[in-house]
C-alpha cells in the first residue's frame, strides 16, 4: 500500500511531493500512525528502493525529498506477485478443507441413511 501511494502520487521524474493532500491520504491508507510510515520509508531508503530524505531545522517544517526509482516498481512487483501466491495457497487450503469436509459429511449421511433404513425395516417388523 506505501509503494503503490508513492507510484501514484509520482510525476513523470519520480518525484513524489510529501506534503500533497492526495499522498498524505493514500499513506494513511497504507497505516494511520504516520510516525510508522516515515520510519518505513526510512528503511526502504536504506534498502535502496527509494530515494527519501529530510533537511531542516527544529521547529520548522523540513524539507522533504522523496523520489521513486526504477527499484520501487521491481520490489512493488514482487510483493504483488507474493500475494498472487499467497492468495494463491490460501485459496487451495480452503478448497482442500471444504472438499474434506464435504466427503466426510456425505460419508456421514450414507451411513445415517443406512442406518435409518434399518431401523425402518425393524419398526415395520414390529408393527405388522
Amino acid at each position: 500500500m506505501l509503494l503503490h501511494a508513492l507510484v501514484a502520487n509520482a510525476n513523470k521524474d519520480g518525484e513524489v511531493s510529501y506534503y500533497d493532500d492526495a499522498l498524505k491520504e493514500g499513506l494513511s491508507k497504507a497505516h494511520w500512525n504516520g510516525n510508522f510510515v516515515e520510519s518505513k520509508l526510512w528503511e526502504l531508503n536504506e534498502s535502496d528502493v527509494i530515494a527519501f530524505e529530510m533537511y531542516g531545522e527544529e521547529g520548522f517544517r523540513p524539507l522533504v525529498v522523496l523520489n521513486i526509482k526504477p527499484a520501487t516498481y521491481v520490489r512493488l512487483g514482487e510483493l504483488i506477485q507474493k500475494l498472487e501466491a499467497d492468495r494463491s495457497n490460501l485459496e487451495h487450503r480452503i478448497s482442500k478443507y471444504l472438499h474434506l469436509t464435504l466427503m466426510s459429511w456425505g460419508g456421514s449421511c450414507g451411513n445415517l441413511r443406512q442406518k435409518s433404513q434399518k431401523l425402518k425395516r425393524r419398526f415395520r417388523g414390529m408393527i405388522y
